[in-house]
């Protein structure tokens, strides 16, 4: 067990370190692949920012990123690490995991967990896909767990 608990950390620290390299270490430049709100709407318009998963347009800043990391705890962030890679079915992420998950936001959720899949993961397009997906999944379900669909 205890072996199983180091493993665990030093992939969560791995994954840790690798974000912060891809972040530039704070450097406030952004990542390629990730989007993050429209700046061509002027501040004045009454129009509401839906989140979006559209990961083709405008990368976030690291500034982004760097709150985005510092909304979740490092306890939730190793659960939702194991149940990227499938370690952990989406349907077991713990119930205070799920409330810091919905609480950051999807648009946040999912630029972490793309920044982590494309910065970590060295495995073929198809295998990121996947992981995407069970990320989607993951955030559905604590969405779902929280804002249960009355009848």
């Amino acid at each position: 067990m205890a072996r199983s608990n180091n493993l665990t950390l030093i992939l969560f620290f791995l994954a840790h370190s690798a974000l912060l390299i891809t972040l530039g270490l704070g450097q406030g430049e952004p990542i390629d692949g990730v989007v993050v709100g429209n700046d061509d709407v002027p501040a004045d318009t009454n129009i509401v920012d839906v989140p979006t998963t559209d990961f083709t347009s405008e990368p976030p800043t690291t500034d982004f990123l760097e709150n985005c990391i510092k909304s979740i705890s490092v306890s939730c962030g190793n659960e939702i690490y194991h149940t990227l890679f499938g370690y952990v079915n989406p349907k077991n992420v713990s119930g205070p995991c799920c409330e810091e998950l919905v609480k950051v936001g999807k648009k946040c959720y999912d630029a972490l967990v793309n920044t982590v899949i494309d910065g970590v993961y060295d495995g073929s397009d198809n295998e990121k896909e996947e992981y995407r997906k069970r990320g989607d999944q993951a955030y559905k379900i604590c969405f779902d767990k929280l804002f249960p669909i009355l009848p």
